[in-house]
């Protein structure tokens, strides 16, 4: 067992204890419950692009920056309009137009290659076992549990991960794509403690691997929570 192994095992010990006097226990979904096989989750995209390459040969070697810059700008937007959330078609909408025409030539509309890489997303996921153990004894328990996400994929996507994943039994899925609230803003809370019947006395306890989002600004918001490690990455680069 690697030091980081050890560093994992014993926090999701102490967070499963902490679970026992909870009102509500919340996991994050990637990069905790889910894990994917790629380095980076932007790295995703350039499985996409090789996977559009006959689609778009004229743009596949620029799709992987083309993708995560539309991101960039769709995120811009959505907070010049008071959004702290995105979609995943909001995103497709603000590549580049010249990538966007060569894909219609070819037949191929902004929808369906929103599919593929919601499928190559899908394709790249693993449960994350020791916190799905975790969840298992905690929803075994009988302690109300929820998940709860900074995403721009489709709920139904997500509930297909859990599904892979073998995860069940949560009371809801908070999903910032969705619901216009996020983790990052702190905003999500107030929402999750509405949607459970919570009081601010409530005592939540969430586990996820933002030391931001999940860690300090949680803690802002009066939940206690745990910031998880990544598991080590013994994957080739290439």
């Amino acid at each position: 067992m690697t030091s980081r192994d050890d560093t994992r095992s014993r926090l999701l010990l102490a967070f499963e204890e902490r679970t026992q006097h909870a009102d509500l226990v919340t996991f994050d979904l990637f990069d905790t419950l889910a894990q994917r096989l790629v380095r980076r989750p932007v790295d995703v995209f350039a499985i996409v692009a090789d996977a559009l390459r006959d689609v778009i040969p004229n743009h596949a070697g620029a799709f992987a920056r083309d993708r995560e810059e539309a991101e960039r700008v769709a995120r811009i937007e959505a907070e010049a309009a008071g959004r702290h959330e995105i979609t995943l078609d909001e995103i497709y909408r603000r590549l580049p137009a010249p990538l966007i025409d060569e894909a219609s030539a070819a037949g191929v509309s902004i929808e369906q290659m929103q599919v593929t890489e919601i499928d190559l997303e899908l394709a790249s996921i693993v449960p994350d076992e020791l916190v799905v153990g975790v969840f298992r004894r905690v929803v075994a328990a009988g302690v109300p549990v929820a998940i709860v996400s900074d995403m721009y994929l489709p709920a139904d996507v997500l509930h297909r991960i859990l599904d892979k994943i073998g995860v069940e039994g949560h009371a809801a899925l908070h999903l910032s794509g969705e619901i216009g609230v996020s983790k990052a803003k702190g905003s999500i809370w107030d929402h999750v403690r509405r949607a459970h019947d919570l009081s601010e006395a409530s005592r939540i306890v969430h586990i996820g691997d933002n030391a931001e989002s999940d860690g300090a600004t949680a803690r802002l918001q009066g939940v206690d929570s745990f910031v998880l490690p990544l598991p080590p990455r013994t994957l080739p680069r290439s």
